[in-house]
């Protein structure tokens, strides 16, 4: 039986613009519509070899997304990257 490697071609972004956040708590930062409604949050390089949901908050800050409530949305945000320690013990930028 032959085993099959596929490369895995994604870059890792730097986080470390997210370090300082906004609430005192390194990589988490929050944001608030000012509307009443839900909590959601966004994590992010809970393990650092997996880097995919880093690369979709990365977009996400860079973009400029924001909460809003229209209908059943969100009036609240969070988006940490819940370790630094992982990703580089993993090699990665952080």
């Amino acid at each position: 039986m032959t085993v099959r490697t596929y490369p895995v071609e994604l870059t890792a972004p730097d986080i470390e613009p997210y370090r300082k956040g906004n609430t005192g708590i390194e990589f988490v930062t929050t944001f608030d519509s000012g509307i009443a409604g839900p909590h959601v949050m966004i994590n992010a390089v809970t393990h650092g070899n997996e880097i995919c949901g880093a690369i979709a908050l990365d977009k996400l800050f860079k973009a400029g997304v924001k909460p809003h409530r229209i209908g059943g949305g969100s009036g609240h945000g969070r988006r940490p990257f819940s370790s630094c320690a992982a990703p580089l013990r993993a090699g990665l930028s952080c």
